[in-house]
């Protein structure tokens, strides 16, 4: 028996993917514990190249493949639906962090 996902949640999955890896960098990066200065800008670009071919992957791979295999509509409705996932996880982010962001920012 073969299940297959919706093309709505394999959007949602692959917006989730990047929201999680996105969330971890950031927690990470930005924790202020990098080790040098010199250290700084290379480990930005660094992770700036490796987010690029991530989030890349994961919101590209699929509705390219499905584009190779000239199921055009299919390609469209996921690609649509990473879209619409990432805006609304993007939009509850900013929701949250109007609502209580500046509590918990840290200060420099």
């Amino acid at each position: 028996m073969h299940h297959r996902l919706s093309h709505s949640l394999i959007g949602f999955l692959q917006a989730a993917g990047v929201f999680a890896y996105v969330l971890t960098l950031g927690l990470v990066a930005f924790s202020g514990k990098f080790p040098t200065p010199i250290v700084d800008p290379v480990l930005v670009l660094f992770f700036f190249c490796f987010s690029v071919l991530l989030c890349g992957t994961l919101v590209g791979a699929y509705p390219i493949l499905l584009l190779a295999q000239k199921r055009y509509d299919e390609a469209i409705t996921v690609f649509l639906a990473t879209v619409v996932s990432m805006g609304l996880l993007l939009f509850l982010l900013a929701g949250y962090y109007v609502k209580f962001g500046a509590q918990f920012m840290p200060i420099y």
